[in-house]
């Protein structure tokens, strides 16, 4: 039975609703949604692994933010809460070191036994760490930074721009290395791929100098790690290798994404080769985690919960013919082994002493490789939750099997359920019309869908991409869970930000530009679009595309979906906004109103409608802007602030002879969960004429707790 919340309403707004000849709403209408959700901070989800020569071995827990000690005998002797998720652990000189955090990323020294001993500041979600002496390189993966950090001080620190989400680095040949996760080319280049950023004189945070960048092959993103061989000769990259210039008609033989890894020379500090991991009939979904022993390759395909692994001289022999081989699918099969291990979402990987150490994510623990006889065992963290339906949702997501052949994972388009940063032909519109992937945050909240609209909304979009992309089907469950956890995607803070989650002073200006310039026209809070559809102003200047309009995207967490406008021509935010605002406007104003836009996401906006649900007079059900002659039946509504109090959700009907508001109280509702308010009682019939529905959410005491939701009805 679900638990139902109170109707309640303000004596103000019962006038209102009696001056109109409205009848007072039932009661009972506000219903969780779904039934059950578990916080993330109670699942154990192990991003990376780090094995001590004493037999230790160290767990990061992303979502649970501990870092957990496993003793020689695999019990956990010792685990530390710390907040904001630990993203890696690493042993350096007797002390555990952790990466942990978002806008306000740290990097945490911990006693061997986890006590803290020290924090460092670095940037927004700093996702690896690498030593020179006593120098810490961290990667922040959302300041696009390298922090170096000299151990011996109070912490004096150099901080390097690199490429677009630095994710991974390794040392070798006393330089270090930077691998980046996506392209942050423009779309329509001739070349589109991820990149290696070089350092060298790495012992003084005063001296290191940066080398340059090594660009991978064409087609190169979703990189994950980055590891030196054994000798420090070479260095292999993870990554998937998208097939962007074909349309999407099929999957056999990696047609849309292949899977791999790229090696760099370090002597030359010069990009090599491209090795798929693929075989011919059986993809090797999204590669992650890599390590090395004296004679073997590991890697990590964590799409499909595998362990692929090759001699490293079979490699060297195949390399001898001295020519690209990112396109020769299953060139090491017949030398490859393929290990299944037994839980779910491989990750981070680690070898000592023979024994291969496996984060699987998911399933939250360790698996154990001996990779003397293949044989693997398990180390647990914990008890692990049963999986709600978001949690089954994002495992699927990132869940190659689904796949026909496993070729891909719904992230190998959507890491993270964003952007990878290429073109691609969907056939849903038509051929010969490649767009800009476009990221899955707030698709639920914004329907039609696709660039073009084509889809109705998002949950139609899940369904044809399982049958048009993964090429397979799956039952309604899956689907659903996959529904529910693109509707959970709330997005990260802006690295705009101040520290405290707050508008810069540039960004605050801007704001009030991007008013006075006639943006909000287009882009209204809180979603940042109107739900219409415009005309491109760059449409048909490349001479690839037919007249038609796009749906207008939102611009919450756009400063992490580059590039833009629908064919990727543009590289950054500054470059959209140009091609808005009026001719001759001051690049200072650009600047200002760019720097609004990249910081939108949730600040201010503690609740949000999620879904508007309509009947039409056919009977016909519908979300989003509701047609002229429809019904209201209801709305869904998401908490997305985690101290938000409690909300009264306020529903204002605006028509021809005025306005009805009733008012409903969404009472306790825990972050990041749903509700749905039902409206079928209350004959909200939308007539012929220009009506209106405005929602407001506001505390007991009338205080704004969200900017207010509104839509205009179609007319016939």
């Amino acid at each position: 039975m679900k638990t139902k919340f109170t109707l309640l309403f303000a004596a103000a707004l019962l006038l209102a609703c009696a001056s109109c000849g409205k009848a007072e709403p039932a009661s009972d209408n506000v219903t969780p949604t779904p039934e059950t959700r578990i916080a993330a901070e109670n699942y154990i989800s192990p991003s990376s692994v780090y094995a001590a020569e004493d037999g230790t071995v160290y767990a990061a827990d992303e979502t649970g933010g501990r870092v957990i000690r496993l003793g020689a005998d695999g019990s956990i002797a010792a685990q530390i809460d710390l907040e904001g998720g630990a993203h890696c652990v690493k042993v350096h000189d007797g002390k555990v070191y952790v990466t942990r955090g978002g806008l306000d990323g740290t990097l945490t020294v911990l006693s061997a036994d986890l006590k803290i001993e020290k924090e460092y500041p670095v940037g927004h979600t700093p996702t690896d760490v690498e030593f020179a002496g006593n120098i810490a390189y961290v990667t922040n993966r959302f300041s696009d930074t390298v922090t170096a950090i000299d151990l011996t001080t109070d912490g004096d620190t150099s901080t390097f721009n690199v490429s677009r989400e630095p994710i991974a680095a390794a040392i070798a040949n006393g330089k270090l290395y930077v691998a980046c996760h996506l392209p942050d080319d423009a779309a329509n280049e001739d070349v589109v791929s991820a990149s290696v950023h070089v350092f060298h004189d790495l012992e003084d945070v005063r001296t290191v100098r940066y080398d340059g960048v090594i660009e991978l092959v064409n087609g190169t993103g979703g990189v994950k790690d980055i590891e030196a061989t054994p000798d420090g000769s070479r260095l292999f990259v993870s990554a998937v290798i998208a097939r962007y210039q074909y349309p999407t008609t099929q999957l056999d033989g990696a047609w849309i994404n292949s899977n791999g890894f790229a090696i760099i020379d370090a002597a030359t500090d010069s990009y090599v080769n491209t090795i798929l991991l693929d075989d011919v009939t059986l993809g090797a979904a999204s590669p992650w985690g890599i390590a090395f022993d004296e004679e073997n390759a590991y890697f990590a395909a964590s799409g499909t919960g595998e362990i692929i692994s090759f001699p490293m001289n079979k490699l060297d022999a195949a390399m001898k013919a001295g020519r690209e081989l990112a396109d020769e699918i299953g060139l090491l099969s017949a030398v490859r082994t393929r290990t299944q291990l037994p839980g779910e979402g491989v990750r981070d990987i680690m070898l000592r002493d023979g024994k291969l150490y496996c984060t699987e994510y998911f399933t939250g623990d360790i698996a154990v490789l001996n990779t003397s006889d293949l044989s693997i065992s398990t180390l647990s963290l914990g008890e692990q939750p049963e999986a709600d339906i978001v949690r089954l949702g994002e495992t699927l997501w990132y869940d190659a099997t689904k796949c026909y052949q496993n070729w891909e994972a719904c992230a190998s388009c959507h890491p993270d359920g964003r952007v990878d940063g290429f073109n691609w032909d969907n056939l849903n519109d038509g051929l010969g019309n490649p767009k800009s992937a476009v990221s899955m945050m707030y698709t639920f909240r914004c329907p039609p869908v696709m660039i073009t609209g084509i889809r109705a909304d998002a949950g139609t979009a899940v369904r044809a991409g399982m049958k048009f992309i993964q090429f397979n089907t799956i039952d309604e469950e899956s689907n659903r869970a996959i529904d529910e956890y693109l509707k959970s995607m709330l997005p990260e803070e802006s690295p705009a930000l101040e520290l405290g989650g707050t508008l810069t002073e540039t960004a605050a200006e801007g704001k009030e530009l991007f008013e006075q310039y006639g943006c909000v026209q287009c882009h209204p809070a809180p979603l940042y679009t109107d739900l219409k559809h415009h005309t491109s102003p760059i449409l048909g200047k490349d001479g690839g595309w037919e007249n038609r309009d796009f749906a207008t995207p939102t611009l919450v967490e756009v400063w992490r979906s580059a590039p833009y406008m629908y064919n990727g021509s543009a590289k950054t935010i500054e470059d959209a906004v140009r091609h808005f605002v009026p001719e001759g406007t001051s690049d200072d104003d650009v600047a200002k109103i760019s720097e609004f836009v990249r910081s939108i996401g949730t600040e201010g906006e503690d609740y949000g409608v999620e879904q508007v649900f309509w009947t039409g007079e056919d009977g016909t059900e519908g979300q989003g802007r509701p047609a002229a002659g429809s019904t209201l039946t209801g709305f869904t509504v998401r908490c997305q602030a985690e101290n938000a109090v409690p909300a009264y959700a306020d529903v204002t009907l605006i028509t021809d002879d005025g306005r009805i508001t009733c008012r409903y109280s969404l009472g306790e509702m825990a972050y990041n969960t749903a509700a749905y308010v039902d409206l079928s009682a209350e004959s909200l019939y939308m007539r012929d004429g220009r009506w209106g529905l405005e929602i407001n959410f506001a505390d007991k005491k009338g205080n704004p707790l969200a900017s207010p939701y509104v839509l205009t009805v179609k007319e016939n």
